[in-house]
């Protein structure tokens, strides 16, 4: 089955595919495990006190291009990081909130995270402040 690309608004008009290869070569590149995409993912969807448009703030600016440049790779096999970068610098600060929702939206359209919303949506886990428990 092949995994529905989600439009983004960039430089011109792109789409974002995340597909195994883009994830393997995000890690691969980037250095972004797996689990620290899950982690990203899970916040994300659930909701947290930011806006889905906002997620893309939740990320480091290195992880943030990593991200956008493996959702390219399917669409634009030779696009390099730098010219991701030299994109974002042009669009970034003008709709930081409509790429944030078009990368979370294409994350959720990944077989890897396909129903992460539906997950999110129930009882929060409850951490506690200190790792000591009270004792009486």
């Amino acid at each position: 089955m092949r995994v529905k690309s989600v439009p983004i608004k960039l430089d011109t008009e792109r789409r974002l595919c995340f597909n195994f290869n883009a994830f393997a070569e995000l890690q691969r590149e980037c250095g972004i495990s797996f689990i620290d995409l899950q982690k990203f993912v899970g916040l994300a969807a659930s909701g947290s006190d930011k806006k889905a448009g906002d997620s893309g703030l939740l990320l480091p600016l290195y992880e943030l291009r990593g991200f956008i440049w493996a959702g390219l790779l399917d669409e634009t096999p030779n696009i390099t990081l730098k010219e991701v970068g030299d994109i974002l610098d042009d669009c970034l600060m003008e709709k930081p909130g409509e790429i944030g929702e078009a990368l979370l939206t294409a994350l959720m359209e990944s077989s890897f995270f396909k129903g992460a919303e539906k997950k999110a949506e129930g009882p929060k886990p409850v951490i506690p402040k200190t790792g000591v428990k009270k004792t009486t």
